[in-house]
């Protein structure tokens, strides 16, 4: 069947010029969109159109807003209100959502549009009676909030983003995640670390009638029972068996199949000092933490303050009653040190030589005073080669940082990754040895020469390159370090192809031999430190 023409369409046709003008709406609020960030079509686009993504330095963020685009033509509405009627179906879903919504009006033909945030506006401005009895509501739109004005789009996005979390907020540890991604995306290029506690105390303020209620204790076994009770250890209940005893469990509304753990009050604040002698003077590392205090066992958890170490000591009592020697268990966490300076690392010089010695005098301090006398403790070093590895590696970098004058902070969790990425080990290299060799057999190398072109020809064999580099961009801990000068060697290489590069230079491609090496050496410079610092500096092509 033929379509009809033009002039014998339909006088309200499905594909018509709303639908047109609705279409081109939708594209022209898309390509307004940074090129970056992700406009996901919802199929089917019930009530919205697009679920949008921020992206965040090429990584999209988590942060989602919904869009409703409505298409609006300047020739059926000549008067150009800015307004536009809803129905308050739609306008009560949006309320419900969980992230924010903004409406959209549109006029693809004049390329212009407006914005509101929905929920914020219903809130302020509208009753909750109005949007149940009416079926349609008028929503006025502001000249301002203009889509010529991406600057206070992007402000009332981050806005809205907060308001929501405001209007819906979660649990604490929701909260502090989202607040920390919030501040984080207000100053990019900065990491934030948040540490909130909360600590609830019940006091009963009258005897309980007929005694305390511990129906919970039915379900733990006979060893967990015994280590609580004679070591101090702790342990686990589901929230539901909680119910009807002393423990007033609803007042953190938990879910009844959450975990709960019951621990011991003999608990008391303290510190371990850990004595011990370099080779330049004698030096002690105070462990601050928490003592456990229990019938047939003593144990201690606790950290070097602002470092990565984390300790762990337990003192058990044999059959005679009689105190049995520390068992300690070191952990490390590196990215305690994260954001402070690569030079200023807290406790770096004493960490270094604790972890090299294996004889301690051991000090134990709880409220003030000593429980026990002072004692050697003895330790085994080969637990600590890999701590004793990385705090190498960190020194030969904070070499490296001193040399090339710069004191970047330490980076994030994998702060040990980030250590070994290619430009910090071939910094490394070039303090050590002054270059870095790899073979080359079967890779490919291309260097550009001025015309007229008189090198090698096509297919010749066992040829050495060589290409001085006055500079080099290098990433060092997140800083970009200019480095140099470097001299680079290829050998044993073969010329497979030559192409003008431009009018003046020709390039040249070449590929490594059976025996190919390609070394990069380091020429220091005449007064160590003093270093080009400017990305002007970079070397020119050859």
């Amino acid at each position: 069947m033929n379509p009809l023409p033009e002039d014998n369409r339909p006088r309200h046709p499905t594909i018509g010029p709303g639908y047109e003008v609705q279409k081109d709406a939708e594209r022209h609020f898309e390509d307004w969109l940074p090129k970056r960030w992700l406009p996901r079509k919802e199929i089917p686009d019930v009530h919205v159109d697009f679920c949008v993504e921020a992206v965040n330095e090429g990584e999209p963020s988590g942060s989602l807003f919904r869009v409703q685009v409505k298409g609006r033509s300047i020739y059926k509405r000549k008067a150009k209100k800015l307004a536009e009627p809803f129905k308050t179906k739609h306008l009560r879903y949006y309320l419900k959502c969980e992230e924010p919504v903004f409406l959209f009006l549109i006029d693809p033909t004049a390329k212009q549009g407006h914005w509101i945030f929905i929920q914020r506006y219903l809130k302020e401005n509208v009753k909750d009676d109005i949007l149940r009895v009416q079926t349609k509501l008028r929503i006025p739109f502001d000249a301002q909030r203009s889509l010529e004005n991406w600057a206070l789009f992007e402000k009332e996005l981050r806005d809205a983003w907060n308001y929501i979390r405001e209007l819906r907020p979660g649990s604490p540890q929701a909260a502090i995640i989202a607040e920390k991604k919030r501040l984080e995306q207000l100053h990019p290029g900065h990491s934030v670390k948040i540490e909130a506690t909360m600590k609830v105390q019940v006091k009963l303020l009258q005897p309980l009638a007929g005694g305390l209620k511990a129906e919970f204790l039915k379900n733990v076994g006979a060893d967990e029972w015994k280590a609580f009770i004679e070591k101090g250890h702790s342990f686990q209940v589901k929230a539901a068996e909680l119910q009807g005893s002393a423990i007033p469990i609803n007042l953190y509304q938990t879910p009844e199949d959450a975990r709960i753990t019951i621990r011991s009050g003999n608990r008391l604040r303290g510190c371990l000092h850990f004595l011990f002698n370099s080779e330049t003077q004698p030096l002690c590392l105070q462990i601050d933490g928490e003592w456990v205090l229990a019938a047939k066992e003593v144990s201690f958890a606790g950290r070097l303050n602002d470092s990565p170490l984390r300790m762990d000591c337990i003192r058990e009592q044999d059959e005679s009653g009689k105190l049995k020697p520390w068992e300690t268990i070191f952990n490390l966490d590196w990215g305690a040190w994260e954001g402070q300076a690569l030079q200023a690392l807290a406790w770096f010089v004493e960490l270094g030589e604790f972890f090299k010695r294996g004889e301690f005098v051991l000090r134990s301090y709880l409220k003030g005073f000593q429980p026990w006398p002072p004692e050697k403790l003895m330790l085994d070093n080969a637990g600590l080669k890999p701590p004793i590895e990385a705090m190498d590696c960190l020194h030969k970098c904070r070499r490296v940082a001193e040399h090339i004058g710069v004191n970047p902070p330490f980076p994030k969790a994998n702060a040990l990754q980030e250590i070994q990425s290619d430009d910090v080990r071939l910094l490394v290299k070039f303090m050590e040895s002054g270059g870095h060799e790899q073979s080359n057999v079967g890779q490919t190398v291309g260097l550009a020469v001025g015309n007229p072109y008189t090198g090698p020809k096509i297919g010749e064999k066992g040829l050495t390159a060589n290409f001085p580099e006055p500079c080099r961009i290098m990433n060092f801990f997140g800083l970009e370090i200019c480095f140099g000068p470097l001299a680079h060697t290829w050998t044993d290489l073969e010329l497979i192809v030559t192409h003008p590069a431009d009018e003046d230079r020709t390039e040249m491609i070449f590929k490594g031999g059976a025996n190919s090496i390609w070394k990069i050496e380091y020429k220091r410079p005449p007064q160590p430190g003093l270093l080009p610092t400017e990305k002007e500096n970079r070397a020119p092509s050859p």
